[in-house]
This record gives structure tokens, C-alpha cells and sequence, in this order.
């Protein structure tokens, strides 16, 4: 009987990847959209820490890069629109224009050329602030096309989604911040990313599955007459499975909008205030190993871990540790009048300092200039400033009249802050450290804190010159006592809930007399004067749990300007008055005195050091604004006055720019004396380390000498066992025999045995072979439960007989580790080379 020839199976096409619907492709960049948003925002929520103020731009950027990667666009055109788009935020967050003029462009392509040269020789400081926001924004665009492609061909982005969980939840423990809204956010766009991708997963599986069946229904009936019917039944089937995708899709919405219900409901049981995490006792022994260098003959005569230096600092939440002058010279400025040098204030008492963990940034300075009454109602008027100093208000204030006061600063340290005697009026000019011009539209002002400043995409100042408006004497009269309206908010009368009852007592005892807010912040300020004296290295943080302000006024009743000012902030606190804390410069050394170009007014020029750096009080007066308090023994305004009628008897000495022989003499004096001396100090602890080394090695030694012998003995005869055991392993086959081994050929294949290497080699090359299998599906599509690997060979598209001949070779090598028992001759490598193969085929 003839045999039936064999009919060869047709030529089966790899089933078209189904069309994405539009809806799908919009949701996801949305989701997309909504997770990376959830990266930036918290930087605008900690902008007193990260100095980042405006999300916006960034934010646009990254919609657009999404936009682009949603309409799938060829690589040809995406790419030059994603750097056009770079280079446009890049150019109107840094021009301070729309469109930016052609010299703008000229500057920043030399900018560009000089930056390529720091970034070469690793001087990373030195690149532009115009640059480092190129490179941020390039950085996200690249991010961005990975995430759109893992979710377009992975079809999978739970790693993001986690990677964004366990961010906000660092920022929550580590700042204190409230990120729950974020959190619910960012789990509700995971959970709603994830179940469509796996609704869209299912759909091209089923599809994937349908196309097969077909084809081989079609191979193995050879039948063509019922082609019409299987393209009817086909059609019906693609509508079921996208009406299945979509019932999945609104099952998937319906559960997460439950959880998210849930977990909000949940959050609103959880109290609203948090525990503030202590991080010192964790990273005391951090900071002294790292910082022992620098401060550790400092720390020895003072005989405390947590001394520090005086100067201006933006960490203000643990206060009272002992501190040492810093004469470096902070800034030089010019002034019409001798002010404080504000910086900014806070508001939120912990027990142990002082945080501001809400900013409310705006634009410092109005497009128009204001009057002389509406500069008075820019920031609420400050009252008790002199013609010659700042002193505390000796009477009541209203309605103070107000002048002008013009100031040019010198900064001698790197600062992006505007230290400023009054309410910003006028910018003249910003001057940064490369020498460029700084548009006044950069200056931004925390209406929170008084704070005026640049954002940190800029770089730092090298001067400025400012108008302010300050209060004049004549103006300050009786204050209406009872005219209690306009209050500024609670968190001017914020607390702790364990500050000690005796503060309040002592509080309420002191202003037993007064009525007014005025009189009270007065009685206050006398009394913390008259009964605690001024000391700046005999101070002591409080201990663990102790409150900062009971530990000063009962315990310790001596310390410095933050113990001051910080109890009188709290002590007016505990008997309803409204007040902040401030801290800055004081008004500094007088170099010399000229008249001013006006001729009605001295222009002085003044020496400002870190030893200068000062805190005191504001207190809120209804009906008159804020007022400034200094209840630091020593600083009443006196002391100003001495020195600048001293100094306008001196000849006057204008430097150029701010600058003298001897003002630079005594700051290169300052720096190399403190470089002696962190040297001489990095020399100690070097050698402090290198003897404590030696005595731990030394103890080591001592301790371990009388067992030295047991010990040899009792390896010796460890040794002696295993090599025994191992002899008599490998003379024996699996079998049981005994047989000679000969060493030279095969001793090396029965230690590997022994040992278990070849189970490890083989466990890895089948953990390698699914990997590989996996990824294979993911792009060919998924297989048939029932279908084996060759089955799905056949089923698959091959462009090329290279491709095919590739993919052979991948299955055989799997069928090998599969079915036979994890063959020794496959090996990952030659895995490796056969995936590497089917990579350079596609």
C-alpha cells in the first residue's frame, strides 16, 4: 500500500499586534503623567530645604515628551521635538523672556563650550545653572521614553509605581512632611496603570491564542470553503475580546477608586499631627567620624560633642549647643541707615528649634513701584527703627511715616538670599558670581517668611543693590488699645503640646500689668533682659525630651541670642500674642561714613562677619503690623550709635566695589589660620585613629593568644577530616564501584560534581533558558498552554531563514536543558550566544 505523502505546513504569519485604542494611550500617558508629577511636587512642598519654587515649567516639559511618545511618532521626528523642547524651557526659565534675544543664545552656546571643558576635567561645580537645567531635562526625556516604552512593549510598571511609594514615604519620615494626599495619588494612578496593563495583556494573549488555533485549524484541514465563516467567527470574536478589555478596565477602576476610598477613610482616623522622628542619636556617630576632623580640638575645649560656629544657617531645629566666634566676613555693604539684615522667619516651635515646612513663594517686588503709603502696606509695617540703628520700640507704634533706605551688598560667602533692613521696595540691581546681570524678575519673596531670594536654578550673588522701606521715629504714637482685627494666622500662636506649665506661669506672671500686646511684648523683653545673662560657649542643648525654652528660663538661665529670642517668642505665645521668629545679621561694623549723593543722608559703609549673625522677635501689633523686639542683653542700638559717630568723625574710605587692602588682608588672614588649623586638627585625628587601630589590633592579639594553639590544632584536624572524606568520594562512582580515578583527566569534572557546581551551573542555565523564553513571548507573543516549543516555532513569522535558523537553535538548546535532563553541553554562554544571535536577526 502506497504511503500517503506528506503535505508540508503552510507558511503561518506571526498574528498583527492588535492597534492600542486611543482611549488606552491617552489614559496611560495620563497615569504616566500623574506619577512623575508626584516626584516634583514634593520639592515645591520643601522649598525652604530644596530652594525649588516653580514646578510648572518642568511639568509642561514632561507633558510634551509624554504627548510625543503617546502618538508613537518615528524616531526621526520625536527626538528633534523632545530637544526642542528641552532647549526652550531651558531658554525661558533662564532668560527671564518668552522668547529669549539672539545675544542670550550667544552667551549660552559659549557657556556651553566652557562647560564641556569643566565637565571633562571634572570641575562639575563650574557648569551653569543654564546647563545643569539642559542636562535635568534631558535626563527626564530619556526616563520618560523608557517608562512609555516598558509600558508599550512590557506591557508592565510596577517598579516605578513602588520606586514613587517608597520616595514619598522617605520625604514623610525623614522631613516631617504630610504626603498623604501624594501617596493616595500615587497609588491610586499605579493601581489603575497596572490593571489596564494587565486587561491589555490578556486581550493580545487571547488574541495571540486565537491566531494560532486558526492557523492550525487551517494546516490541518486543508479546508478553504469555510474560510467566510472563520472570518465571521473571528470578526464576533475580536468585538467579545474588546468588550472584554473594556468591562476589565471599568472592573479595575471600580476596585482601585474602592481602595483609595479606604485608605483616605483610613488616614482621616490617623492623627493629623505626627511624631517628629530624632535623628541626632543615629547620626551623632556619622558626624563624628566625617566631621571629627575639622571640630575635634574645638570639641576638646569645649568639652562637647555638638559645638558649632557662629553664622547663618537655614537649620534652625536644634538649638543651644555651644558655639565659638567665626570672624569671616559674611558681606560688605553700603546703607543710608544702620539696619538689621534680615533673612527670613518661622513660625512652627518644635521644643527643640524652629521649622518652616510651608512657603508661600511670589514675586518679590510689583511690576509697578509703589507709593510711599503703599510700601507701607507691602509687608506690614515694621516699627522700632531709628535714623541710626535698629533699637527696640521705647513707645507704642501706629501708623509709622515711612523712608527710604538704599543698600548696596558685597557677599562674601555664596548666598542666594537677599539680606535686606526692611520691606523690599525697589531691586536696582543682581550681580552673580560669574559676573552676568540677574533679572530683578528672578527675585521671589515667602510671603510665610519674609524670606527674599533667588531659585536655585540661578547661581549665587555677588552683589545687589536694593531700595527698602523702614519705619521713621516721628511716626510711632499711642497704639488703640482693644483694636484686635486683622489677626494673621494660628500658627503665629502655635505650640508644643508638652511645653512644661511653668513657662506659661512664669509668662502670665511677668505681664500681670500689661493690657496691650505692645505692653506685654515690653514687659517680656525687660524681665528676660534684667534676669538672665549673655554666654556663648558655657550653653548645653537640652537633653532628651526636655523642652529648649523651660531648660533656658529654670536650669541653665544664661545663653545667647537664639535662647532669647526663642523664649520670648514662646513666652508672649502662652498668653495669646501673635509673634515669629527672626533671625539674620545685626547691623555689623561700622568701616566708615560719608554724606550720601542726596546730601540729607550718611551713607555708611559696614562690615558684616559670621559673628554678626543674630536672632530676635516680631510681635503683632492690631491696627500697626509687625513689630521688632530684641530681647538679647547688649543689643538695645547704643553700641551703632558709638560706632558711627566714631566713624563719621574718621575720614571716609570708599573702596571700589566694596573693597580695601585691609578688608581682603583680614579675610585671607581669617582663611589661612583656619586652614592651619583644620589642618593641624585632620593631623590629630589621623593619628588619634592610626594608635586606636593599633591598641584594637593589640587587644586582638592579647585575646586571642592563649586559644592560638587550640585553635591551630583543632583546624589541622578539620583539614585532616575533609580531605579524607573527599579522597574517599571520589573513589567512589555514583554506581557504588570502587575504581582508580585518574586525576589527570577526570579529577577536576568529580570535584565539580562533589562540590555541587555542575547542579549550580545547570540551575542557572534553566533559570536563564525561561528568562529568555519569557522575553521571546513577549515579543512573538504569548504561547498556547498546550503548545510546545516547536509548535510555536511554526506558528511565529520569519522574515529571514537567518531568524529562523536563530530561534531553531534557541529551542533546541532549551529542549536539551528541558527533556533531557539538564544537559552538561548547555551552558548560560552558549545561551547568551544564541539570544545574541536572535537579537541581531530581528
Amino acid at each position: 500500500m502506497a504511503q500517503k505523502p506528506t503535505v508540508p505546513p503552510p507558511a503561518h504569519k506571526l498574528p498583527a499586534e492588535p492597534e492600542q485604542p486611543w482611549p488606552l494611550r491617552i489614559g496611560y500617558a495620563l497615569l504616566l503623567f500623574w506619577l512623575i508629577r508626584a516626584w516634583l511636587v514634593p520639592l515645591q512642598q520643601l522649598s525652604d530645604v530644596t530652594e525649588v519654587y516653580r514646578i510648572a515649567p518642568f511639568l509642561g516639559a514632561f507633558a510634551f515628551f509624554l504627548a510625543v511618545g503617546m502618538f508613537r511618532m518615528p524616531g526621526s521626528a520625536a527626538w528633534p521635538l523632545r530637544a526642542a523642547a528641552i532647549l526652550a524651557v531651558t531658554a525661558v526659565l533662564h532668560s527671564g523672556h518668552w522668547l529669549p534675544e539672539a545675544g542670550w543664545w550667544a552667551s549660552w552656546l559659549r557657556e556651553l563650550s566652557s562647560d564641556a571643558l569643566h565637565a571633562l576635567s571634572g570641575q562639575f561645580g563650574y557648569i551653569s545653572s543654564a546647563t545643569r537645567t539642559m542636562l535635568f531635562l534631558t535626563g527626564w526625556c530619556f526616563f520618560i521614553w523608557v517608562l512609555q516604552s516598558f509600558v508599550a512593549d512590557r506591557m508592565q510598571l510596577l517598579w516605578f509605581v513602588i520606586m514613587t511609594m517608597l520616595y514619598l514615604i522617605a520625604l514623610q519620615i525623614v522631613f516631617d512632611t504630610d504626603m498623604s494626599a501624594s501617596l493616595l495619588g500615587a497609588v491610586g494612578a499605579g493601581l489603575l496603570l497596572q490593571g489596564w496593563l494587565q486587561a491589555e495583556r490578556w486581550l493580545r494573549w487571547k488574541q495571540a491564542g486565537a491566531g494560532y488555533s486558526e492557523d492550525v485549524s487551517a494546516g490541518t484541514n486543508g479546508a478553504v470553503a469555510g474560510g467566510a465563516s472563520r472570518v465571521t467567527a473571528s470578526a464576533h470574536s475580536a468585538g467579545a475580546e474588546q468588550a472584554g478589555l473594556w468591562k476589565r478596565i471599568a472592573s479595575s477602576c471600580i476596585v482601585t477608586a474602592m481602595l483609595v476610598i479606604c485608605a483616605w477613610m483610613g488616614a482621616q482616623l490617623h492623627p493629623t499631627e505626627g511624631k517628629t522622628v530624632e535623628w541626632s542619636g543615629s547620626l551623632a556617630p556619622w558626624e563624628r567620624l566625617f566631621d571629627g576632623a575639622e571640630h575635634i580640638g574645638e570639641r576638646a575645649a569645649l568639652a562637647s560633642l555638638s559645638a558649632g560656629r557662629t553664622g547663618y544657617s537655614t537649620d534652625d531645629s536644634h538649638l543651644g549647643s555651644p558655639l565659638t566666634q567665626d570672624d569671616a566676613v559674611a558681606f560688605i555693604a553700603k546703607t543710608t541707615r544702620l539696619t538689621y539684615w534680615r533673612g527670613e522667619s518661622k513660625s512652627t516651635y518644635t521644643g527643640q528649634g524652629w521649622q518652616q515646612t510651608v512657603s508661600e513663594p511670589v514675586l518679590a517686588v510689583p511690576d509697578t513701584k509703589p507709593d510711599t503709603k503703599q510700601a507701607a502696606e507691602l509687608d506690614g509695617n515694621r516699627a522700632g527703627m531709628d535714623n541710626e540703628g535698629f533699637v527696640p520700640a521705647s513707645v507704642p507704634p501706629e501708623e509709622p511715616h515711612i523712608g527710604i533706605v538704599t543698600q548696596q551688598v558685597y557677599l562674601k560667602q555664596p548666598f542666594r538670599q537677599l539680606f535686606v533692613g526692611g520691606s523690599l521696595h525697589e531691586v536696582e540691581s543682581l550681580v552673580s558670581e560669574t559676573g552676568k546681570l540677574v533679572s530683578p524678575d528672578w527675585v521671589w519673596k515667602d510671603m510665610k517668611t519674609d524670606r527674599y531670594f533667588l531659585p536655585a536654578l540661578a547661581d549665587p550673588l555677588a552683589s545687589y543693590a536694593v531700595q527698602v522701606t523702614v519705619p521713621d521715629k516721628e511716626g510711632r504714637r499711642s497704639a488703640a488699645p482693644g483694636t484686635e482685627t486683622g489677626l494673621p494666622g494660628d500658627e503665629y500662636i502655635q505650640l508644643p503640646n508638652r511645653l512644661p506649665d511653668r513657662v506659661a506661669e512664669l509668662a502670665r506672671t511677668v505681664t500681670a500689668n500689661a493690657s496691650t500686646a505692645y505692653d506685654k511684648a515690653q514687659a517680656v523683653e525687660t524681665y528676660l533682659k534684667t534676669h538672665y545673662t549673655y554666654n556663648l560657649d558655657r550653653t548645653k542643648p537640652p537633653a532628651g525630651g526636655q523642652d529648649f525654652v523651660d531648660q533656658f528660663l529654670f536650669e541653665q538661665r544664661m545663653g545667647y541670642c537664639d535662647h532669647f529670642s526663642t523664649a520670648m517668642t514662646v513666652m508672649l505665645r502662652t498668653v495669646g500674642v501673635h509673634t515669629r521668629w527672626v533671625k539674620g545679621f545685626a547691623p555689623g561694623q561700622v568701616v566708615s561714613a560719608e554724606p550720601a549723593e542726596s546730601g540729607r543722608d550718611t551713607l555708611y559703609q559696614v562690615e558684616v562677619r559670621n559673628q554678626d549673625a543674630h536672632s530676635w522677635v516680631e510681635v503683632f501689633i492690631p491696627s500697626t503690623g509687625w513689630v521688632a523686639f530684641d530681647p538679647t542683653p547688649g543689643y538695645n542700638g547704643s553700641a551703632n550709635k558709638e560706632a558711627a559717630a566714631a566713624a563719621s568723625a574718621a575720614p571716609a574710605e570708599t573702596p571700589d566695589d566694596g573693597w580695601d587692602l585691609s578688608s581682603i588682608y583680614n579675610s585671607l588672614k581669617s582663611s589661612m589660620n583656619r586652614f592651619i588649623l583644620m589642618a593641624q586638627h585632620t593631623a590629630a585625628f589621623l593619628s588619634t585613629l592610626a594608635s586606636a587601630g593599633l591598641a584594637v589590633l593589640h587587644k586582638g592579639a592579647l585575646w586571642i593568644a592563649p586559644y592560638l594553639p587550640l585553635s591551630l590544632w583543632i583546624a589541622a584536624a578539620a583539614l585532616t577530616a575533609a580531605g579524607a572524606w573527599l579522597w574517599i568520594k571520589l573513589q567512589l562512582k555514583p554506581g557504588g564501584s570502587r575504581e582508580k580515578v585518574r586525576f589527570a583527566s577526570g579529577s577536576q569534572a568529580n570535584i565539580s560534581r562533589l562540590l555541587g557546581l555542575e547542579r549550580m551551573r545547570s540551575h542557572a542555565a534553566h533559570r536563564l533558558a525561561e528568562r529568555q523564553w519569557s522575553k521571546l513571548q513577549r515579543r512573538f507573543g504569548r504561547a498556547e498552554p498546550a503548545q510546545t516549543m516547536r509548535e510555536y516555532l511554526l506558528t511565529r513569522s520569519n522574515a529571514t531563514e537567518e531568524q529562523r535558523q536563530s530561534l531553531l537553535r534557541f529551542v533546541r538548546l532549551r529542549e536539551a536543558l528541558k527533556y533531557h535532563g539538564g544537559s552538561a553541553a548547555v551552558t548560560s554562554r552558549k545561551l547568551y550566544e544564541a539570544w545574541a544571535d536572535i537579537r541581531k536577526s530581528l
